[in-house]
């Protein structure tokens, strides 16, 4: 049973990020986005087969406002579509394309009280743990980690990331 099937019915969040300009604009009424390898999961796409309608918040680093776009989602495949949103020679599997129905652009009170953009208000990243030392506390017991360190863990992602994202 899949996670959307076990929270009855609920969707999740599937972050999406690329250099800018990673959004296709179709037309004034589609778009596409592309997906990468990531945590190969694919969570969004399960939703999207059992509920297509999807929101898209695009949060631009510096900018107070939140640009929605609500609409219709569906699983592209055609390379032809994808080709051009390659990156490093390396042509996504699969696109989510848009049909868009509603686009909202907002002044974000929230964002601007988080300060999200605010460089003060960033954390010492030295101080917060890393991905590995969450996983290793986590899962402590596990076979899959058993004798690997943290950083071991981090070092593993890191490359795994650089190698495999594009």
């Amino acid at each position: 049973m899949s996670r959307l099937q076990s929270n009855g019915g609920g969707a999740d969040i599937s972050p999406k990020g690329d250099p800018a300009g990673f959004v296709q604009i179709v037309d004034e009424q589609t778009i596409l986005i592309p997906d990468r390898p990531g945590n190969k999961i694919c969570d969004n796409f399960q939703n999207i087969l059992v509920n297509p309608y999807i929101c898209v918040l695009f949060f631009v680093p510096g900018v107070d406002q939140i640009l929605s776009i609500q609409g219709k989602a569906s699983i592209v495949k055609e390379a032809k579509l994808l080709e051009p949103l390659s990156i490093e020679g390396k042509c996504p599997a699969l696109g989510i394309w848009i049909e868009i129905e509603e686009v909202t652009l907002s002044y974000s009170q929230a964002m601007v009280n988080a300060g999200l953009w605010n460089p003060a208000n960033q954390i010492d990243r030295k101080t917060f743990p890393t991905m590995g030392e969450m996983v290793m506390k986590q899962l402590a017991h596990s076979k899959y980690i058993k004798g690997m360190s943290a950083k071991a863990f981090d070092d593993m992602a890191n490359q795994e990331y650089k190698q495999r994202l594009y």
